[in-house]
């Protein structure tokens, strides 16, 4: 029970393609207002929450509604493909390194399928360029 919320299973499932915008998110992650991501949206069922959606999302048909959740450090959404966004990915990346006091040299930044990061790190303090690739990965590599 990290986010207080609860999802109903139904039989239809959800595929579209979309693209949109965090605007709400309060507290940890607030640092993602205002960037931009496209993605799909997969799942089946509805997930109904106190909490207010943290984006706004658009389908290939116009049709828009609201997405996610975010309490303190926790980031829930539908969309799957949010760190293929290169906005998105250098946000949490600058993020991280400057929570780790680690001096962003940023050499090359590239996304297709699978995220992929070149990061230069100072000498003798950290390993020299380290190649970071797939989103989960990346995080947890700079973690």
């Amino acid at each position: 029970n990290l986010i207080k919320a609860e999802t109903v299973f139904e039989k239809e499932k959800i595929r579209t393609v979309i693209q949109g915008k965090f605007n709400n998110i309060t507290g940890y992650f607030s640092f993602l207002n205002g960037a931009e991501f496209s993605g799909y949206e997969i799942h089946m069922g509805k997930t109904y929450a106190d909490n207010r959606n943290i984006s706004e999302i658009k389908d290939t048909n116009g049709n828009i509604k609201n997405d996610g959740l975010s309490v303190d450090n926790i980031l829930g959404t539908y969309i799957h493909g949010i760190f293929d966004s290169s906005d998105v990915a250098k946000r949490i990346i600058d993020k991280l390194m400057q929570e780790k006091g680690i001096e962003n040299h940023v050499l090359i930044f590239s996304f297709s399928k699978t995220v992929s990061a070149f990061i230069k790190f100072k000498p003798c303090t950290y390993p020299p360029a380290s190649i970071l690739s797939g989103s989960f990965i990346m995080l947890v590599s700079i973690w």
